[in-house]
């Protein structure tokens, strides 16, 4: 009886010493190689869990998993990686898998860390005016995104989602404006699908304008 209780005793002592941080904080940390399956641990003081759940994610994401890279970025976040490149990595999957609202979160997100965000702005026009149908937000975003951008070559670019903006909210004179604008900037490729659609969106409006007004 005496050595089932001795056991007894040295098997707990054994699992307190084991459990105690004070006795074990000199015992060597041994590196875990995480694989995407398997779940995270901090056993490796280097590899902080946030980065973890990163690398994870691009696997996810090159692997086409975008469902579990969104979980494993979203973890990073949890985990303390706070960059706005997470969240438009997450608006970026979002708007892969049509699932807009979503990504219109996260691009809200990086807009109140970075207010200047030239590409969260004209993605979140983008989406409010084609994808959510919420024309007047998706027009200032699109004014804004106008404003900010400047002439760089490529502004006849928004003022096609400035005229698609317009004309969804029955601005049919700017959005016309804006389609003609459109056009002149891109004359240089009258094949295109953008000229040939917003030539043809012209000529509707021109018609309902003149049945009207007969």
């Amino acid at each position: 009886m005496w050595k089932t209780t001795l056991v007894i005793i040295f098997f707990s002592v054994f699992c307190w010493a084991c459990e105690n941080p004070f006795l074990r904080q000199n015992r060597d940390v041994s590196v875990v190689e995480v694989s995407p399956t398997e779940t995270p641990k901090r056993e490796n003081p280097d590899k902080p869990l946030a980065e973890v759940h990163f690398y994870r994610g691009l696997k996810f994401k090159a692997a086409g998993e975008y469902e579990r890279a969104i979980e494993e970025f979203k973890k990073s976040i949890e985990a303390g990686n706070d960059d706005k490149e997470m969240y438009r990595r997450l608006a970026e999957l979002y708007l892969t898998l049509k699932k807009y609202e979503e990504a219109e979160n996260y691009l809200r997100i990086i807009l109140e860390k970075d207010s200047k965000d030239l590409m969260a702005h004209w993605a979140l026009a983008k989406i409010l005016v084609e994808n959510l149908g919420k024309y007047d937000e998706g027009l200032k975003e699109a004014l804004l995104s106008k404003e900010l951008y400047g002439k760089d070559g490529s502004s006849h670019v928004r003022d096609l989602l400035i005229g698609k903006a317009y004309d969804g909210l029955g601005d049919y004179e700017n959005a016309i404006k804006h389609y003609k604008l459109f056009l002149k900037g891109t004359s240089y490729a009258p094949d295109s699908d953008d000229y040939k659609e917003t030539k043809k969106r012209i000529s509707e409006i021109e018609n309902k304008k003149a049945i009207l007004n007969n």
